[in-house]
């Protein structure tokens, strides 16, 4: 089968004669920061009032709007690294007819907006949809849809930088979805303590986090400080090693260990269905060799675990390790340990023991 061809959008818009210097992924567009990530010149610089608003459960979209040089207009979605998004051309078409209706050939401007694309099923589906390598056809989640928080000018994403303050932009985008009758992400002023309280009643609610901006501060590709930072759930566990795994051939860790495997289970509850965990991230690359050298020095450890957010299995999204736990002996789920298993999966051998649902006993 052919390698599956994705567009970047740097190479799209230079298809529209339009000048673009190549950034790397990490620097094309203005990050959020983890506050937990704060440092103490971060704290130092925090703005008094900030833009916050709610942190939804979907995937980042990079919206250019392009009006070429006959009047027509362009749209294409593409994910924070720049590659194109799979599945959005019903949302292409439908942002294509707004502005033609609305602004025709001779007015508007070229822009890039900036969504956060969800639907009404669960994260990881919605995912595994807009991916950009998909290679199989999949029905188009339901409620699939755009919520805009964020406009440039297609100059000033070109150049990686909008010296617009960031209520500016938003008067700008607010302008737009008015003419546009597009969904936005509504905002609302309060200083740091009251996002915070914010941010926890959110998460008692069910819902993801928060984001908040400097109101003051212009956009800048490849920032990632506290001019925009977000707050999301935090979920840890500690874990039993119970096996390990050489990594995909072909890939740097072939001869060593990809990943560890943890005893977990569904939705980080005791009575939740056993769920073998590879973990790989955080991983350094001494403590892949002295595992696949020796898997005795792991086998039975306790690490903890955090993650993202549950899947709609109650799997970790997203899982890494934080920390090697010697001050315990036992992990917060129970099993029954059995005998050892080798295993072929996915291109990597699995070395690890058999365990069972103490339940099923």
């Amino acid at each position: 089968m052919a390698k599956k061809q994705i567009l970047m959008v740097q190479d799209w818009i230079r298809s529209f004669g339009i000048d673009m210097v190549e950034r790397k992924p990490k620097k094309l567009v203005q990050l959020a920061c983890d506050v937990e990530n704060f440092n103490g010149a971060n704290i130092k610089r925090l703005s008094d009032i900030h833009m916050v608003m709610d942190k939804l459960d979907g995937v980042y979209a990079l919206v250019p709007c392009i009006r070429d040089d006959n009047g027509t207009w362009h749209v294409k979605h593409f994910g924070r690294s720049g590659k194109q998004l799979s599945g959005c051309e019903d949302l292409d078409a439908q942002l294509i007819s707004e502005l033609t209706y609305t602004y025709g050939r001779s007015s508007g401007y070229s822009m890039v907006l900036i969504s956060e694309v969800t639907s009404h099923g669960p994260l990881a589906k919605l995912s595994g949809y807009l991916t950009p390598t998909r290679k199989v056809e999949k029905d188009i989640p339901e409620g699939l849809g755009d919520n805009f928080h964020e406009q440039l000018s297609l100059a000033e994403f070109v150049e990686g930088i909008a010296p617009r303050t960031a209520i500016m932009r938003h008067e700008c985008l607010m302008q737009i979805a008015k003419d546009l009758d597009l969904e936005t992400i509504p905002y609302s002023l309060m200083d740091y303590d009251e996002a915070e309280s914010i941010f926890e009643s959110i998460v008692e609610a069910g819902g993801e986090g928060i984001i908040g901006r400097d109101p003051s501060k212009p956009w800048v590709a490849g920032q990632k400080n506290e001019v925009q930072w977000k707050m999301k759930e935090r979920i840890d566990f500690e874990c039993e090693i119970v096996g390990w795994c050489t990594g995909k051939r072909g890939s740097k860790y072939e001869q060593v260990a990809g990943k560890v495997l943890v005893a977990y289970r569904a939705f980080g509850r005791v009575d939740g269905k056993l769920i073998l965990l590879p973990v790989g991230s955080g991983l350094t690359d001494e403590e892949r060799e002295r595992i696949a050298k020796d898997p005795s020095t792991v086998l039975g450890r306790i690490i903890k675990v955090k993650a993202k957010s549950y899947t709609e299995f109650g799997n970790l999204r997203e899982p890494v390790i934080e920390e090697w736990r010697s001050d315990k002996d036992e992990g917060d789920f129970p099993f029954e340990r059995g005998v050892d298993t080798i295993q072929i999966v996915a291109g990597s051998t699995w070395y690890f023991k058999e365990i069972r649902d103490v339940r099923e006993l």
